[in-house]
């Protein structure tokens, strides 16, 4: 995706990122392009670990665990 178009595309209040090597969500909070997001200029960006990407049972338990750490009230 272009950045030109992030803006665009990437609007929601919250954000999740799937960190499987590239850039890190606090890395990406640094990034101008992205810091102007409305998940990162409110401080709702997630990071969700590369473990997540596995289909498995195990996995599915450790990304649910780590969203509702996230989410919890």
């Amino acid at each position: 995706m272009s950045p030109e178009l992030l803006a665009r595309v990437a609007d929601a209040p919250n954000l999740q990122v799937l960190e499987l090597g590239g850039p890190t969500a606090q890395q990406l909070a640094g990034d101008p392009v992205f810091a102007q997001l409305p998940a990162f200029s409110g401080g709702t960006v997630t990071p969700v670990p590369a473990l997540a990407y596995r289909p498995d049972y195990p996995a599915v338990l450790l990304a649910l665990d780590a969203l509702e750490q996230a989410f919890r009230r």
